[in-house]
């Protein structure tokens, strides 16, 4: 069995594009009779654009392989003893109620988080989880637990806790854009072109190259519409995989509290 997943690559996507475009939008192309060349510039930036708007799209329905968690292991307690003072982490550190630190950091892929856990640092105890706040965390008195977050202004915020803590965090990611891959370190050698790289979304390829049918089209002042409307339905199947692994299982939204469900996994100490 070949160790590699079975993934397209983006060069077969993007001549699954040019056969369409050649097919019904003969009008594109341009004066030396090619489309969508490999090494042009504007073609590295319509394939990417199209990725970034499938992953939009299959986000926004909740597709799980764009759903990712991290551990984020010894974080360090809160130095402020005022209970109007918060902690926050994103891409650049960890600000720790009166200092900003250069580590830890949030995930490089994460977009936005959906869940936070937290145990205290050394324990090997299972997480609790944090309950998400959407108005402001309260101004309680410091404590050994977080046991509240918010997601404002790209970072996740938090009361901060007394005793240095394990966070782990469920969230959404977008994946990279697809550039060429150098040797580092040492002199920058190109070993990968950006379109031999695999697309790294199983079984994309029809929505994938609609996506850029769809670019292709509006960067010439035709209508992207129709394109765009075989994209997503095509995006659609593939988020109809998730749907239907998840209807061989029961499953029934929790409560905001758990208490419905006698299982109380909000900040009063249980889990989930």
């Amino acid at each position: 069995m070949s160790p590699n997943p079975p993934y397209d690559t983006v060069y077969t996507i993007l001549s699954t594009a040019r056969t369409r475009l050649n097919d019904e939008l003969v009008t594109l192309y341009p004066v030396s009779g090619k489309l969508l060349e490999n090494n042009t510039v504007f073609t590295q930036q319509t394939v990417n654009t199209a990725w970034r708007k499938l992953q939009e799209y299959l986000a926004n329905l909740g597709y799980v392989r764009l759903v990712d968690e991290a551990q984020i292991l010894n974080l360090p307690p809160v130095t402020s003893s005022d209970p109007a003072s918060q902690v926050s982490l994103n891409w650049f550190g960890y600000f720790d109620g009166t200092s900003q630190q250069p580590a830890p950091v949030l995930p490089p892929l994460l977009t936005y988080p959906l869940k936070v856990w937290e145990r205290q640092s050394g324990t090997g105890a299972a997480y609790l989880i944090l309950e998400n706040i959407f108005d402001g965390l309260p101004t309680w008195a410091k404590s050994p637990r977080n046991r509240f977050w918010e997601w404002r202004s790209e970072a996740i915020h938090m009361p901060g806790a007394t005793y240095q803590m394990d966070l782990r965090i469920r969230y959404v990611q977008y994946l990279p854009d697809f550039i060429d891959i150098t040797a580092s370190p040492g002199p920058q050698q190109v070993i990968g072109p950006w379109y031999q790289q695999p697309a790294p979304m199983m079984r994309c390829l029809d929505a994938f190259s609609f996506y850029i049918c769809a670019e292709m089209a509006e960067s010439r002042g035709l209508e992207p519409e129709p394109w765009q409307a075989k994209a997503e339905a095509a995006a659609k199947l593939i988020m109809n995989r998730d749907q239907k692994a998840k209807q061989r299982g029961n499953i029934r939204r929790l409560s905001r509290s758990g208490r419905l469900e006698g299982q109380e996994w909000g900040y009063y100490g249980g889990y989930y």
